[in-house]
């Protein structure tokens, strides 16, 4: 199906105001290099990427989640009319129920960036922050919020879901409940990418060794400052 060029519009965009450190979307698509992928994206904020893989995947059927109700109403302004997107308004973590959301709040302006007229809302999580204050005193939380969470295993079972091609992970330390309630899922995924920290940002963050040592059964494709990429030992998948 070919890309409306308005979609392409939108992704180019976003990728100017909002440049990454990580992997180019398009060479992601290169590497996972399937027709009609599934694309499990967590922690979707605003569609920035969302736009970027339905621009650079042949046909993607993207599964986003997302809990912060600022972000959210930006996400369906940004996805309007893009086609195969799906949002489940949520949080990720190892079970399904509700759970508390940290909100993030203030100005952290960049040059690149934006201004938010809602507040700063790239840095929420379900775990508290620690050394985020810290290392980023311009963002400030504001007092949590009871949203709803899900974990993949159940999403993934509800929806008859039999194998996933990308998984896309940017949750803010909740790193370790994410991959608890992925587990059944796991074997059915080909690639991983997610962002990591070595500084616990938030209580309970795990570094990268410890997201590598919950997940054996993949191996290291790519490492990127504060991004991993992840192939199951076994899938097929093409080197960057």
């Amino acid at each position: 199906m070919a890309v409306p060029m308005i979609v392409r519009w939108k992704a180019r965009l976003a990728s100017l105001l909002r440049p990454g450190a990580g992997i180019r979307v398009r060479d992601l698509a290169r590497i996972v290099g399937a027709d009609r992928p599934t694309i499990l994206e967590i922690g979707a904020n605003d569609g920035t990427h969302t736009l970027q893989f339905a621009a650079c995947f042949r046909d993607p059927a993207i599964h986003c989640f997302e809990p912060e109700p600022r972000a959210i109403r930006r996400f369906r302004r940004n996805l309007r009319g893009v086609p195969n997107v799906r949002l489940v308004e949520a949080a990720v973590g190892a079970t399904t129920g509700t759970v508390r959301f940290h909100r993030s709040d203030g100005q952290r302006h960049k040059r690149w960036r934006r201004p938010l007229p809602e507040g700063w809302d790239y840095s929420g999580s379900i775990r508290p922050p620690k050394r985020h204050l810290d290392v980023h005193p311009d963002v400030e939380f504001r007092e949590p919020i009871e949203v709803p969470m899900l974990s993949i295993d159940d999403w993934a079972l509800e929806h008859s879901v039999e194998g996933v091609d990308l998984v896309w992970m940017d949750v803010q330390g909740a790193e370790r409940e994410v991959l608890a309630g992925m587990r059944a899922t796991l074997p059915r995924i080909r690639f991983l990418y997610t962002e990591y920290s070595d500084v616990e940002l938030y209580e309970g963050q795990p570094n990268l060794a410890e997201i590598l040592a919950m997940l054996p059964d993949f191996e290291v494709m790519e490492r990127f400052p504060g991004d991993v990429l992840l192939r199951r030992r076994g899938a097929d998948g093409r080197a960057a």
